[in-house]
């Protein structure tokens, strides 16, 4: 598991050069503060099928941060492989 915050930067990394880092879907209680119960109920079914989990978000964050100085990555786009 990861247990990097996003305010860690990793030992003899002065800047993380990324510009854009897109999750897909991503396990988490984002539905449980929706107010409609419809829409909770859609998104919690969706995620039982294809959210990926969080350490998994957490992980291509520290890979990124890892990155040499004279590395930049522009963009990650991060989706589970059942995500369509």
């Amino acid at each position: 598991m990861v247990s990097k915050t996003a305010t860690e930067i990793p030992k003899g990394c002065s800047r993380a050069a990324c510009r854009t880092i897109l999750p897909g879907f991503t396990d988490t209680a984002f539905s449980e503060h929706l107010k409609s119960p419809k829409l909770k109920e859609e998104l919690q079914k969706a995620g039982q099928k294809f959210a990926m989990s969080p350490e998994a978000v957490a992980r291509a964050v520290a890979y990124v941060l890892e990155q040499p100085e004279d590395v930049n990555i522009g963009e990650v786009t991060l989706r589970a492989k059942a995500q369509p």
